[in-house]
């Protein structure tokens, strides 16, 4: 805290001093101070910039016109390298309909009992024969957070989290809860951020959503304008279509397949960009088995999701799974669902080279703690890797 104010203060004196020379500060420098309320370690750097470029600027005066000052061209400045992150940690967790308790108590009496909720409404389904929707005790949310501790990211894709406020009863201390879609239903996606990552929240994927009763895509970029920076899409795709062509002919596979297209177009934006770019959350598709399948001639009738969004085309719209090569593995001994999972995090080829190593876990539960505690039908997962 002292680093962050001292620097502060540097910064404030360097800009007056600035100010009163009759000078005028290039947004570069001045959108460098932002970077002080993410981490000490920008705060440094900003100030490190800001001296840099007052020695510099002092320089330039003698060789330089004043025309040339007046229109702001410090161009020939020196400034100092940026400090690359040479390490990244992602991860993603579907917390199956995490909402806090008052949320619960709220919504439980008006609860839906012929359908389910629309993106618009604010209500959760107690649909006769459906497994009723389970309300957390504090030692639920306690064990939760015990797992989000083991989470050793940067940053956590979030599924089936009611929000920051909800997230926040698991991601505790250390966290900001932040870049959720803007949807009324409980279900949303989002992230937490460790503190002192900067980020920047990008508009929703709204196209996923596009029938008003699937799920958005959560957007944010960490490390915003800077060589760092990694543009990440939280998604929650449509359930029921887990393996088999998309060209399968029923209602539920036809809706997943219209998510693909629109993620299609996000991840081509994002290729066509040159950015460096992934995608995290929960697929409802077991991607190793969906891989199998070829993409299809008709883009917007695709009968692969992993082949469709990672053909190459443009080029940087190529991705790695993160669960490619690993041991399938249950999130609990008893657990019903197959060991081919559908959490899953893709890595595009700038942000992940194929010549890379990444480190893969997930976060599995015993059946003691499932007996005993709330938990979720789905683990975490993360993965690590060197830029």
């Amino acid at each position: 805290m002292k680093t962050i104010i001292n620097a502060l203060l540097i910064l404030s004196f360097i800009f007056s001093l600035t100010l009163q020379a009759g000078e005028v500060v290039s947004r570069e420098l001045l959108v460098s101070t932002l970077w002080v309320q993410n981490s000490a370690e920008y705060a440094l750097l900003s100030a490190h910039s800001f001296n840099q470029a007052e020695a510099s600027l002092s320089t330039a005066k003698k060789s330089t016109s004043s025309a040339a000052l007046e229109k702001n061209d410090l161009s020939s400045i020196n400034r100092p390298p940026a400090i690359m992150v040479e390490k990244l940690s992602l991860a993603s967790w579907n917390i199956e309909w995490l909402m806090t308790p008052a949320t619960y108590l709220s919504l439980k009496p008006g609860c839906d009992k012929v359908k389910q909720p629309a993106s618009n409404e604010r209500n959760f389904p107690c649909t006769p024969g459906r497994p009723p929707i389970v309300q957390r005790k504090a030692k639920d949310f306690d064990a939760l957070a015990g797992f989000a501790s083991q989470l050793q990211a940067d940053v956590v894709a979030l599924q089936e989290v009611d929000g920051p406020a909800a997230g926040a009863m698991v991601f505790r201390q250390g966290w900001k809860l932040d870049c959720f879609v803007s949807r009324q239903h409980p279900q949303k996606v989002g992230f937490a951020i460790r503190d002192g990552i900067p980020y920047r929240c990008n508009p929703e994927l709204i196209s996923l959503d596009f029938d008003g009763k699937s799920r958005a895509g959560a957007d944010i970029t960490i490390y915003p304008d800077s060589p760092n920076a990694v543009r990440l899409l939280s998604i929650h795709l449509k359930s029921g279509c887990f393996t088999g062509p998309l060209t399968g002919g029923n209602a539920v596979c036809s809706t997943l397949r219209k998510q693909v297209v629109a993620l299609e177009k996000w991840v081509d934006a994002r290729a066509a960009e040159g950015v460096a770019f992934a995608l995290l959350g929960d697929f409802n598709r077991r991607l190793e088995i969906d891989s199998q399948f070829p993409a299809g001639n008709d883009e917007s009738a695709p009968t692969s999701l992993f082949a469709a969004i990672s053909d190459g085309m443009p080029q940087g719209a190529k991705f790695t799974r993160a669960t490619e090569g690993q041991i399938e593995q249950k999130c609990s001994p008893n657990d019903r669902n197959p060991p081919s999972p559908i959490d899953n995090i893709l890595l595009s080829e700038k942000l992940f080279p194929a010549n890379k190593m990444l480190n893969f876990k997930r976060i599995t539960y015993t059946n003691y703690q499932i007996a005993k505690f709330a938990l979720s039908d789905h683990c975490p997962l993360q993965v690590d890797f060197e830029r």
